[in-house]
């Protein structure tokens, strides 16, 4: 670790907001179920400062939608564009659409730790030809994304995939490349006719209630290629931080095939990553501790995730 490092954990540590989360926790695991992988205080500090972190992630993602932009964070030929503070900008102008796709690329490639936003921006931006991939070009020719794509490839191989993605992969035609997993995003929304018009389809079935209308849009995500537990949350829950839809998640969904995030609570809860507890016992046991704590399930399991890697010694995560 360094000193700068040091400086941190030692500062966080004296943190108000950390003093509360290490005094929850303690009462947790007196009242409620005892969490051995904190008996340590060195793995207690550790658990809080990722929480720390986690929280102070998705608050910062909150606060976008308090700033105002200017027209550059939305122009894929300035290397000031980014897709979440794009969002933010395209749905003040009345673009909710065009907003919910960059949500949708920013998730899709994700942010990589050298190149940054570069895929989105490129594929964004059309490289190589006039206009950009926005949501009326893309939701109006899969045919000519597609073929863009297959001309592109060499150039928009040169980037990479967040580590979240790192799997994925750039063809126009396969069944797992891009655009296959951006066909079946299209036409998920074209369904319904815009995210919007699902989410009062929703409204109609299961009422208003934030975390049951991000549970039914969840589940109606299946139709969305190789978008999994992790891209799945970590989109659904990007709209509801950035005010596109009124959602928020009421579950961490680690019944479904989570990994990081089951690996930190079975640390937590049985004091071992591979401790006997069920992924419904584990889903249960995010939401007592979501309300002892009085954070969402997406800083939790964030939190967790990283907990569980570095356990008794802290290091910072990207998310």
């Amino acid at each position: 670790m360094s000193k700068s490092q040091g400086k941190q954990v030692a500062k966080r540590h004296r943190d108000a907001r950390g003093t509360h989360l290490a005094a929850a926790l303690k009462a947790y695991s007196a009242q409620t179920k005892p969490l051995p992988g904190i008996q340590d205080p060195a793995s207690l500090d550790c658990l809080i400062m990722q929480l720390l972190d986690s929280i102070r992630r998705v608050e910062f993602v909150k606060r976008l939608t308090l700033q105002r932009f200017d027209p550059d964070v939305a122009d894929p030929t300035s290397t000031r564009f980014d897709p979440l503070k794009a969002a933010v900008f395209r749905s003040s102008q009345g673009h909710a659409d065009d907003a919910v796709w960059l949500v949708f690329l920013a998730v899709h490639f994700g942010k990589h730790a050298k190149h940054g936003w570069e895929l989105t921006r490129h594929v964004y931006g059309r490289h190589g030809e006039q206009g950009i991939w926005d949501w009326r070009s893309i939701s109006t020719d899969l045919g000519g994304f597609r073929r863009w794509l297959a001309a592109q490839n060499a150039v928009l191989r040169q980037f990479r995939f967040s580590n979240h993605r790192k799997y994925e992969g750039l063809d126009a035609h396969s069944r797992n490349g891009t655009g296959s997993i951006i066909a079946s995003f299209v036409n998920w929304i074209l369904t319904a006719g815009s995210l919007n018009q699902l989410v009062r389809t929703i409204h109609l079935r299961v009422g208003q209630n934030p975390s049951e209308v991000f549970d039914a849009l969840y589940k109606d995500m299946r139709k969305v290629h190789r978008f999994g537990r992790l891209a799945k949350f970590d989109f659904l829950t990007l709209l509801g931080k950035l005010d596109l839809a009124p959602i928020a998640p009421g579950s961490a969904y680690i019944r479904d095939n989570a990994t990081g995030p089951y690996l930190g609570i079975r640390m937590l809860v049985m004091g071992d990553r591979m401790g006997k507890l069920t992924r419904g016992q584990a889903d249960t046991i995010y939401v007592e501790l979501g309300h002892a704590l009085n954070i969402g399930m997406q800083e939790l399991e964030d939190a967790l995730c990283n907990w569980q890697k570095s356990p008794t010694k802290y290091e910072y995560f990207r998310g």
